[in-house]
């Protein structure tokens, strides 16, 4: 454990990337509702600020993220949402992206979670919209 509170242990992730000066930083999770319709994938972004001197914002990001992973999954497209309120995505100087991959809380999306070709797809995606990111911002050829 990070933190002994749950603000304590993302507030020292966020520390450990600003720390390290890390480039980009970038949240993974399944999203979860009480209808278990509620489908599809969606990346999460602070739109609060751009991140200067990182040449792409937060925004950007989650865009490069989100386009790969929807053609990977097949899921329902969500879309980027900005989300200035979420600790990982406001307190990291670097541009940040939390991914919602699919609803662990609908059968359909369950079936894309459990399936390791398909994770290995979503990984892939991930990766590509993550070495996007990397080479807009000179940061890899």
């Amino acid at each position: 454990s990070l933190g002994s509170t749950t603000m304590n242990d993302l507030l020292a992730r966020c520390d450990i990337a600003n720390e390290a000066d890390a480039s980009l930083f970038v949240s993974f999770h399944a999203n979860a509702f009480t209808n278990n319709i509620a489908s599809g994938t969606c990346v999460l972004y602070s739109g609060l600020a751009t991140n200067s001197g990182y040449e792409i914002s937060g925004k950007q990001l989650a865009q490069n993220i989100q386009t790969p992973l929807v053609k990977a999954t097949g899921l329902q497209d969500r879309g980027i949402v900005a989300r200035p309120n979420i600790v990982v995505l406001k307190e990291t100087i670097m541009p940040a992206a939390l991914i919602e991959c699919a609803f662990i809380t609908c059968p359909t999306d369950q079936q894309v979670l459990s399936n390791e070709v398909k994770l290995n797809h979503m990984a892939d995606a991930i990766a590509e919209g993550i070495l996007k990111s990397l080479r807009q911002m000179g940061r890899l050829k």
